[in-house]
């Protein structure tokens, strides 16, 4: 979960800030043990660990980067969960394009996290310009709902799995209302959804343009489309990239993408964005 706070120039994740962790989401202990002794395992991965920086995300400090560095949106895919973090797409992209990178995915984001730090990153944090924004857009029945804690001045951010957590400290009476408004509205019309998608979408891409920074899209089929497999919310085929995974590739988790998905990824990917260079 991440929290909006006027102490923090971007959404931060307190859980996971300045830590350093062997595990992390569905990538726990309990199911590297259960995968470990089906006899599945993910390069005698014993030392895998999830370094966060001090917002919360598996990537560098902002004042440690290189002066020419991609700044990437997305979603546990991008974050990386089950894989070390050389093997995730966009590290080996920016390895092979000689920029550094700053990786602002978070596992469960929904679409509007990535417009949401967009516009705090221009408003807080625009003194470290990218060269280049590249989004990887999540699943877009995803919702974000909001909860204020006065006391700590801070917005807590959920999407609908953590509302079904316990142990965030969110109000109860409003998680069922918000529950409730995700399955009897959200998920049987889709006009909420289309309008979300388009606005988040474009209020991203035009923030990023505007100060001159190219900025590429891209999406899995059946993620960020509708039923016929076309960008979601009125979104021009052109304008982001859709891409079909065939593999059966895993990552530690078994459940994620592995290494080799991620390195076609690339090989997707690299052509284009050598063009917005």
């Amino acid at each position: 979960m991440l929290t909006l706070s006027k102490n923090y120039p971007i959404l931060v994740d307190d859980e996971a800030k300045s830590q350093t962790l062997k595990f992390w989401s569905s990538d726990s202990k309990e199911s590297y043990s259960k995968n470990f002794k089906s006899g599945w395992e993910y390069e005698n991965s014993e030392d895998l660990v999830y370094e966060f920086n001090e917002w919360g995300y598996r990537t560098k400090n902002i004042d440690d980067l290189d002066k020419d560095f991609a700044l990437v949106f997305g979603c546990s895919y991008t974050e990386g969960i089950g894989l070390y973090q050389k093997d995730i797409w966009c590290e080996k992209l920016c390895k092979e394009l000689d920029i550094d990178i700053f990786n602002l995915a978070k596992g469960g984001s929904s679409p509007c996290i990535s417009y949401m730090n967009t516009t705090l990153y221009v408003k807080n944090l625009i003194r470290y310009k990218p060269k280049l924004v590249i989004c990887q857009w999540p699943q877009a029945f995803r919702r974000t709902f909001s909860h204020l804690q006065e006391k700590s001045e801070k917005v807590i951010m959920a999407d609908e799995y953590d509302l079904k957590m316990v142990g965030y400290n969110i109000n109860t009476e409003a998680s069922n209302m918000d529950m409730s408004w995700f399955k009897d509205r959200w998920l049987k019309e889709d006009g909420e959804m289309y309008k979300e998608s388009f606005f988040n979408f474009y209020s991203t891409d035009i923030l990023w343009k505007a100060l001159d920074v190219p900025v590429y899209h891209w999406t899995w089929s059946g993620d960020f489309t509708n039923k016929d497999d076309k960008p979601f919310g009125f979104i021009e085929d052109n304008e982001i990239r859709v891409i079909k995974n065939k593999s059966n590739d895993k990552a530690r988790d078994n459940g994620h993408d592995g290494k080799q998905i991620h390195s076609d990824v690339v090989d997707f990917l690299i052509d284009d964005i050598r063009k917005l260079l």
